[in-house]
């Protein structure tokens, strides 16, 4: 599923966790990243007790949260749009207002 990346800081050579380009990244499934996070924020913990430095885990897991949240910006603007164009509102009810103007306007491709 994911493809290791090569460029591993070597002072972390030993214990370093797999990073994955943002093309891999981008095609993994939402459980997959979240599992990742997971795990990831786990190892981080262990290394902050042990006094070790989690930087290259805190920048991993930043990848994986910013790609968490772009799919779920998409996911809610994707809601929005389709609940406009049905002529329903935010609690998925019949917006009265947009269905006048749908009638009024011949249909939705004239609506914009």
């Amino acid at each position: 599923m994911f493809k290791k990346n090569k460029n591993v800081n070597k002072d972390f050579a030993n214990e370093a966790p797999e990073i994955y380009s943002m093309d891999d990244i981008a095609y993994t499934s939402d459980e997959a990243i979240h599992d990742r996070i997971d795990r990831l924020e786990g190892e981080r913990n262990r290394l902050s007790g042990a006094g070790r430095d989690p930087y290259l885990w805190e920048v991993e897991i930043a990848y994986l949260r910013r790609e968490d949240i772009i799919r779920n910006d998409r996911e809610h603007a994707h809601m929005e749009f389709t609940q406009r164009s049905s002529g329903r509102d935010s609690s998925g009810d019949v917006d009265l207002n947009t269905v006048t103007k749908i009638e009024e306007s011949g249909g939705l491709e004239k609506l914009s």
